[in-house]
């Protein structure tokens, strides 16, 4: 598993200013519900983002330095942005699916990238649209998103 003292660096300084305004998250759909990093066993990114399947299209896997800087930039994008790729699970048996969310897009606060990553077990069960469209609805109403690219 990864480190508790790596774990440990990528924990959040509380702002709380900031962190009012980046408590939303996506609806729950029928079958799944978002958390932030922040509040679940960190040991289900590593889960997630060391399997070779889940990261080959994203430059994975990744080793323990890299899962740990992945979760520091999900804490940064939460307290600058109220956004991150939101670890999701299955509601009936609270299953940790994947994540699915937005990161803010470097040329206009505004516009976003959304993407997700599932683990393997949880492929062809259409959970990345049922997810993507409560994020999809999230980004554009209470976040008032101008535009979404896949990526």
């Amino acid at each position: 598993g990864v480190s508790p003292n790596l774990l440990l660096l990528y924990k959040c300084q509380n702002n709380n200013s900031r962190m009012r305004r980046a408590t939303l998250l996506p609806q729950p759909t029928a079958r799944l519900r978002f958390d932030w990093w922040e509040n679940i066993d960190q040991t289900l990114a590593r889960t997630l983002w060391s399997n070779d399947k889940v990261t080959k299209f994203i430059g994975g896997p990744f080793n323990e330095a890299q899962i740990v800087a992945r979760l520091s930039e999900q804490c940064q994008n939460r307290s600058e942005h109220g956004v991150q790729y939101w670890p999701i699970f299955r509601n009936e048996c609270n299953s940790f699916v994947g994540c699915c969310g937005l990161r803010p897009r470097t040329d206009n606060p505004r516009t976003f990238n959304m993407g997700f990553h599932l683990v393997q077990e949880h492929w062809g069960q259409r959970l990345a649209t049922e997810a993507g469209t409560s994020v999809i609805t999230h980004a554009f109403e209470p976040l008032g998103a101008d535009a979404i690219f896949m990526g």
